[in-house]
């Protein structure tokens, strides 16, 4: 029997190996890799898939093969399973206008790993307090910088020691070889300089075939919606991968363009090949609910018929015009919104759970199991995309899946996505407060708020599995 010689794809987990913040990124990357796992195993696969992540630090630097790729969205498990409030809607004392925004919602923890609102208190506190020419919030920030020394410490000794002695799961050096195709779909922009520097010197000696996924160009085109860290290390990532890139694979026609026009920009090599990824869905799966506490399910019984908003709390997703819309609307059914807090998503929280209305027709809930969302999904009457801009925007496809009604605003990418996949949206004046109340209004008063989808209409909407089928034939094609 001949054995078929195996084409080695290295998928880069770079980010997503250190932290899981459940952004669509991490999403994307998750998902692509489980679907393209799945089809390595069929007799006929002409490929093997290896999950790699990018080390740098004192004790490790280069990319290594990680033992499993981390694809469960653990955090939500344990928030789920542990002792934790089983209340699933955020509380108003959780957010304050005193914390600072932040670009993950795990920025939320200050560096002692307490609650931020807690040490800024804290430190204010001691700022007024001093003995003699000893300031107690000079020691109070000594004592942080300590704790995290030794954090650090702990972490690269852990590394050590699992390298040393734990064979069973140690991160194995990756040996490049020339026939290699790595997939960039994570964002490791942290690294940048040493990241590109890495490939570049390993790609000279062996010349695999770099694929680098681009998802959209808004820290670049709209950098008021991102931190400005964000806007420098994206910027830097990607003009160095312009030196190595094989391929650019982006995910919408809107993105393939957006990515032009920055290469253009800065005068960034256009050599590199471009492709457009199939994106896909797959909240039409069976749904789990063991996981979750039954004081959650009942929760979304008794809000059955709400509309529902899923998208990170952060300012270009719209969540100002949703707010402004409440003053126009006279409706008896619930807003309930779903994110976790990203870019300025303390402010934006905030806002949302101290209104007026919060805990009568409108709730957040700011870190949300993905079984739980398939029930919101389930049970919403109608999907509200307030965004302002997207690089692809999934809750159209997710929504469409289910057979619920779309309200969204009127950008660009919104019609592409719903003119490729035949869905049908309700579109409001673009940015308009008014015009979103006038089209909630009228989906409220409408007897049937349920779309069947038609077997043909879903038969037209990709899968995570045609994703994954999307990318292997534009690695075939171009390898």
């Amino acid at each position: 029997m001949v054995q078929i010689k195996k084409t080695r794809i290295l998928f880069d987990f770079s980010y997503l190996s250190e932290e899981n913040l459940q952004t669509g990124i991490q999403r994307v990357a998750r998902r692509l890799y489980e679907e393209l796992h799945i089809l390595s195993k069929e007799a006929h696969a002409n490929f093997e898939i290896v999950p790699v992540t990018y080390q740098s630090n004192p004790i490790l630097q280069g990319f290594f093969q990680l033992p499993f790729a981390p694809i469960s969205p653990q955090h939500s498990i344990l928030a789920a399973t542990s002792n934790k409030p089983r209340e699933i809607f955020a509380h108003p004392q959780n957010y304050s206008l005193a914390i600072e925004a932040t670009d993950s919602s795990t920025s939320r923890k200050s560096a002692i790993g307490i609650n931020r609102m807690a040490t800024f208190k804290l430190y204010q506190a001691s700022k007024k307090l001093s003995f003699g020419i000893f300031r107690l919030d000079t020691l109070l920030l000594s004592l942080i910088n300590i704790y995290r020394g030794t954090r650090l410490l702990m972490k690269y000794l852990s590394i050590s020691l699992n390298q040393f002695f734990f064979s069973s799961t140690r991160l194995n050096p990756i040996k490049f070889k020339p026939s290699d195709q790595l997939i960039l779909a994570d964002s490791p922009w942290k690294y940048t300089h040493s990241f590109w520097d890495e490939l570049g010197m390993r790609k000279k000696e062996k010349s695999f075939q770099i694929y680098t996924i681009f998802y959209d160009a808004i820290p670049y085109f709209m950098s008021g919606f991102c931190h400005p860290y964000i806007v420098s290390i994206w910027k830097d990532f990607f003009t160095a991968s312009a030196r190595h890139t094989y391929c650019y694979i982006s995910i919408s026609k809107q993105s393939n363009t957006e990515l032009e026009v920055f290469l253009k920009h800065e005068n960034l090599s256009q050599g590199s090949h471009r492709k457009v990824l199939t994106m896909g869905s797959d909240i039409n799966k069976e749904i789990e609910h063991k996981l979750l506490y039954q004081e959650q399910l009942d929760t979304f019984k008794n809000l059955d018929n709400f509309f529902l908003i899923v998208g990170s709390l952060e300012k270009r997703k719209g969540h100002d015009v949703l707010l402004e819309s409440l003053e126009h609307l006279k409706i008896s059914e619930s807003i309930i919104v779903i994110g976790r807090p990203g870019y300025d998503g303390n402010r934006i929280g905030y806002e949302i759970v101290h209104h007026p209305d919060y805990g009568k027709r409108l709730f957040l809930i700011d870190d949300c199991p993905d079984n739980l969302l398939q029930i919101a999904y389930s049970r919403c009457c109608a999907v509200i995309l307030p965004s302002r801009a997207e690089g692809f925007g999934l809750p159209l496809i997710e929504a469409a899946m289910k057979g619920k009604k779309i309200i969204a605003n009127d950008i660009p990418i919104f019609r592409e996505v719903a003119n490729d996949y035949s869905l049908q949206v309700q579109f409001y004046a673009k940015n308009c407060p008014k015009s979103l109340a006038n089209a909630i209004t009228l989906t409220s008063k409408e007897q049937n708020n349920i779309i069947e989808p038609k077997f043909s209409m879903l038969k037209s909407i990709p899968t995570w599995r045609d994703s994954a089928k999307s990318m292997l034939e534009i690695l075939d094609e171009l390898r």
